[in-house]
């Protein structure tokens, strides 16, 4: 449960006992996080210069149909992505600025 009050996450060992414990999580340096942003890009880049019909989106009646990709999708999904990108490593100075402190 969320506290709002401080910002403080508790986690319920309960929901926990659910979790299998032989997963394992698999983590990406934040210099891997940024060469599959830029593989991701050139991929989407050859999309929509081939006018690839792979791009779905939701319709007004939340149908999901294709369309060829257009240089807008890809300006707007690596901006979205550079977004995501920079406040991972601003959580991460944070982070690593609150364990030096301690």
């Amino acid at each position: 449960m969320l506290d709002t009050a401080s910002n403080h996450l508790d986690i319920d060992d309960k929901c926990l006992s659910s979790v299998q414990s032989d997963i394992q999580i698999d983590y990406l340096e934040m210099e891997e996080v940024e060469d599959w942003m830029e593989q991701q890009r050139s991929q989407n880049q050859k999309f929509a210069d081939r006018k690839n019909k792979s791009f779905f989106y939701k319709d007004d009646n939340g149908n999901y149909v294709s369309r060829a990709w257009m240089q807008e999708d890809v300006y707007s999904l690596y901006k979205n992505w550079q977004e995501q990108f920079a406040m991972m490593n601003e959580r991460r100075v944070l982070l690593y600025q609150m364990n030096v402190s301690n």
